[in-house]
Formats: C-alpha cells, sequence, structure tokens
C-alpha cells in the first residue's frame, strides 16, 4: 500500500503533540512531510509556547508551502481552537483531506461554510473528539458499568 503524505498544521493545540506522536505511530500509513510551526504565525493565547521534542525531529514547514505541495494528500490542524475552522478551510478550499482537532471553532456559520465545501469537493473531513474525560461520558460510563441501567447490548454516536 502506498503511503498517503501527510503534514501537521500547528503544534500548539493541545492534542498536537499526541496527533504527531499517532501518526509516527502508523508509519505503514503516513508520510509525515512535515510540521507547520503556528508559534510563527498564530496571535491567539495558547496552550503551548514552545517546540516540543516530538516537533523537531520533523521538517518545518510553512502553511504556503503545505498549501502548495500537490503530493500532500492529508494534513492535521491543530493549532488554536478559536483559529481552527479559518485555517481548516484554506485546505478544504485546496481539496485537502484533513483531520481537524476540536472544538468547531467559535463560528457556527462559520463551520458549517468549511462542512459545505468538504461536501461539495467530496473533501475528506474528520474531526476528533476525545469524550475520555468529559464528566457526562464519565457519569455514562459509571452507570453502565455499575449496570445502573441494564446491559449495554449497543451504543450509537
Amino acid at each position: 500500500m502506498k503511503k498517503i503524505k501527510i503534514a501537521q498544521i500547528g503544534i500548539t493545540h493541545e492534542h498536537a503533540e499526541g496527533k504527531i506522536l499517532s501518526l509516527e505511530k502508523l508509519s505503514d500509513v503516513y508520510e509525515i512531510a512535515g510540521v507547520v510551526n503556528d508559534l510563527d504565525f498564530s496571535t491567539t493565547p495558547r496552550y503551548i509556547n514552545e517546540v516540543l521534542e516530538c516537533f523537531r525531529k520533523h521538517r518545518f514547514l510553512t502553511m504556503d508551502e503545505v498549501l502548495n505541495d500537490p503530493s500532500i494528500q492529508a494534513v492535521t490542524v491543530e493549532v488554536p481552537n478559536n483559529e481552527l475552522v479559518s485555517v481548516a478551510l484554506k485546505f478544504a478550499q485546496k481539496g485537502i483531506a484533513m483531520h481537524m482537532d476540536k472544538p468547531a471553532g467559535i463560528d457556527p456559520v462559520r463551520f458549517k461554510q468549511l462542512l459545505d465545501i468538504c461536501k461539495e469537493r467530496q473533501v475528506p473531513f474528520q474531526m476528533g473528539f476525545m469524550f475520555r474525560g468529559n464528566p457526562a461520558f464519565k457519569f455514562c460510563l459509571k452507570a453502565i458499568r455499575e449496570k445502573w441501567i441494564g446491559e449495554v447490548i449497543s451504543i450509537e454516536a
């Protein structure tokens, strides 16, 4: 199987480190083209304010390099929350498949615009959401484990 050439856009989102480490573990599936350091352009207060060790072994690219490299097939978008949609829109408009971390930005109209572009252009879009720390999810797990609601045989989400 030919590997998917992918780039990570951003190093400052709370899940950026985990995302690059996951891509590295899937080296039989992904070829990591490089990483865009959003410390160079982001003006948003952020979780991380330095380049972590896990990113230093990768080639640093500019946003324009990724947008204009026809060999890059996909990106992960890992910038601060309120910049996620505006960055993702650039890749959707170029037809580049993406994984965007949560949340869906701060403007539901812009998020819908992103989804509409992806649908119209058939751009694969995946949004990450980690339930494990959510208090409501933890409550549901407890209810299931302690059999408060009987035996659960199926879950749809």
